[in-house]
This record gives C-alpha cells, sequence and structure tokens, in this order.
C-alpha cells in the first residue's frame, strides 16, 4: 500500500506541525552554532594558547653546569639550550640588543627569509625589525653589516629578513645555531647554571619537571601568565560540551513530544487505516517518515539560522576568540543530520506497542 498519501495528507492537516518544525528548527541551529564555535574554541585553545612556545618553556636551574645534551634526551623535550642574557651592540650607531632562542621564539619575518636553525652559517645571520629599516633609505636586506659588541668588538652580520616589531623596538635575533660567534666576544652572556627546556606539548609540562627533578634541576614554567587562559578556555569547552548536550536532550524530547501528539490527535485516523488494511508496520512506516519529514525540514531551516545564531556567539564571547568568524564546519552538520534521523527512528519504533493498542471498534464506535 502506498503509505505517503497519509503520511503527508496528516502533516498537512495537523497544524501542530508548524509548531514542530519551528521548535526543532531552532534547537538544530543553536547545536550546529554551538558545535562549530566549540571547534573554533579547540582550534584556537590548541594552536595559540595550549601549545603556544610560552607555555610550553620550562626554566631550569642546578648548583652545577647543567648538561644541555644528557636534558635533550629527556622524553618529550624539544629542545633545551642554555640561558642567554641579551648582548647590547650597535649597528650603524644605532643602539641595538641582540636576542636568541629556540625557532618558535623567533618573530616570523615579513619582508626576506628566516634565520636558519641547521647549524652555523659562515657569517652571522641575522634579523632586524622594521623600526631600524624605515631610518635607512634602502632595503637592508642581503646587506653585510658591522656589529659593534659591548663597543668593543666589531663582527661581520647578513642582514636576512626583517620583522614586524613595534616603533621602538631595537632588538636583533640570531639563531641558537649561530649564537656563538656573539659568545665568544662576549662570553659573560652565556649562563651554563641555568637554561630552557622546550616541550613537545603542554600536556606533557608536569611529567618533564618530575624527571628533571629527580635528576636534581631545579624547574619552573617559564611564564606563567599563560594559566589563567588555559583555564578560562577550558572552562568555555567545558560549558559548551554541557550545552551541546542539553540540545541533544532538546531535539530527543521535541521528536518524543511531536510522535506522541501524532498519535494521540490521530488515533481515528490510525484506527480507519487499520480497518481498511494498514498493518501495524506499515503504520509504523508512516510515523517515521512523517517525523523524518519534520525533522529534515527543520534541518534546512537550522541551516540558514545558524549564521544569526553565530553572531549572538560572538558577542558573547567576543573577549576570548580574538574576533575570529565561526567556522561553518561540514561536520557538525553531518552529526545534526545524522542524530535527527537515529532519534525520529528510535521514537518512532518506541511508539510501536502504542500503535498495536489502537481499538478499532471502540474508537470507530465513537465516531
Amino acid at each position: 500500500m502506498n503509505i505517503l498519501t497519509p503520511t503527508f495528507f496528516s502533516l498537512k492537516k495537523n497544524r501542530k506541525t508548524i509548531i514542530y518544525i519551528v521548535s526543532l528548527s531552532l534547537i538544530l541551529a543553536l547545536f550546529c552554532s554551538l558545535y562549530n564555535f566549540k571547534s573554533l574554541i579547540n582550534n584556537i585553545f590548541e594552536s595559540n594558547i595550549k601549545n603556544n612556545i610560552k607555555n610550553r618553556c620550562i626554566y631550569v636551574t642546578s648548583v652545577n653546569e647543567l648538561d644541555i645534551e644528557s636534558i635533550k634526551n629527556v622524553e618529550n623535550i624539544k629542545n633545551a639550550y642554555y640561558f642567554i642574557d641579551i648582548c647590547n651592540a650597535s649597528i650603524e650607531d644605532e643602539e641595538i640588543k641582540i636576542k636568541t632562542g629556540d625557532i618558535e621564539q623567533i618573530p616570523n619575518v615579513i619582508y626576506g627569509n628566516d634565520l636558519s636553525f641547521e647549524g652555523s652559517t659562515d657569517i652571522l645571520e641575522i634579523i632586524i625589525p622594521e623600526s631600524i629599516q624605515k631610518k635607512f633609505s634602502e632595503s637592508l636586506i642581503n646587506k653585510n653589516v658591522i656589529i659593534n659588541v659591548n663597543h668593543k668588538e666589531n663582527i661581520e652580520a647578513l642582514i636576512v629578513g626583517i620583522y614586524n616589531g613595534d616603533k621602538y623596538d631595537n632588538t636583533i635575533y640570531v639563531s641558537l645555531s649561530n649564537i656563538n660567534k656573539i659568545i665568544e666576544l662576549n662570553p659573560k652572556i652565556l649562563n651554563k647554571y641555568s637554561g630552557f627546556v622546550i616541550a613537545d606539548s603542554y600536556d606533557n609540562i608536569n611529567k618533564i619537571i618530575e624527571k628533571l627533578m629527580e635528576y636534581g634541576y631545579n624547574c619552573n614554567l617559564f611564564d606563567t601568565s599563560g594559566e589563567k587562559d588555559i583555564y578560562s578556555y577550558e572552562n568555555i569547552s567545558k560549558f559548551l560540551s554541557i550545552f551541546i548536550f542539553l540540545m541533544i536532550i532538546c531535539v530527543y524530547v521535541i521528536i518524543r513530544i511531536t510522535i506522541k501528539n501524532f498519535i494521540d490527535d490521530e488515533e481515528k485516523e490510525l484506527a480507519i487505516m487499520k480497518a481498511i488494511g494498514y498493518n501495524n508496520i506499515t503504520i509504523l512506516k508512516t510515523i517515521i517518515l512523517r517525523t523524518l519529514t519534520i525533522s529534515i525540514i527543520a534541518f534546512l531551516i537550522s541551516y540558514m539560522l545558524v549564521k544569526i545564531i553565530n553572531v549572538g556567539i560572538m558577542n558573547l564571547f567576543n573577549n576570548y576568540i580574538y574576533n575570529k568568524d565561526v567556522p561553518l564546519s561540514i561536520v557538525g552538520y553531518l552529526i545534526a543530520m545524522l542524530m535527527i534521523i537515529v532519534i525520529s527512528v528510535i521514537c518512532s519504533i518506541r511508539e510501536k506497542r502504542k500503535i498495536k493498542k489502537i481499538n478499532i471498534i471502540e474508537l470507530l464506535k465513537n465516531t
């Protein structure tokens, strides 16, 4: 028998259908927006906050010289190096400071090339801030300059790149593989009794600290300012997970109520279907098809509502997401689609017993 006719006729006839569709659309739109926003939060948290190098940097000290090579071999340590103080110097009578660090601690260049970290180069390679470049009429990239270290010793250097510092920045950067050229001229900047350890992941920080303390080293997280951000993002992520779970519960409740009301409101129509030859399985199929139709229509409407809800979420959490846009993740929509199909089928099957109990004689007698 054709089950499409009774299915869509009852949908058109039942005035509550619009209420069900609107309610489900809003909940699904909120679910998709929250899921997409949580994906954005997790991406920011993992890349910019949790695994930012400042939150993975451990300051290590000892009463004896650090055995840097042994420290590098400790599990989950990405890099380790001695503490190297800022060195005062000058280029063309321009006062500068020389700094070094792990590759992730060196600013990204906006012109030219990055520093080489693959062994020492024949000539000292440096990158300079844009503020120094602006003081010269011609480009300094690939130019050789003389650096005067501590107003005593001179060393030739090659400017390979320019980074975007603030207008008062006078710091030039040298790679760890080349800093020995500066240390030879100013040995005081090297401190072999302290150093920095870079963890491969923020999650391994405590494990690394415990291991290094077993070796007799004193260890502390170098920059604790990120812990507050990590705590905030973790709380936001937990809040969003709870809210997403509540949205799933709401979807289930709405679909369950929709099916229950359909059966209660159209008990006589279902009795007539039984009377003219529709069996319980066929009637159940019409209920499932009806519910799926409402769910899919609601899903399509929710797709259009997501952008509107995203604006509200952005305004609510603007301080934590640095004006980024909430991505329209296809994964969120696929999960929502799969969720409403599964819930619709499960809720419909659960009403099978109620369909069986429909008494044709009693209902038709009262018609």
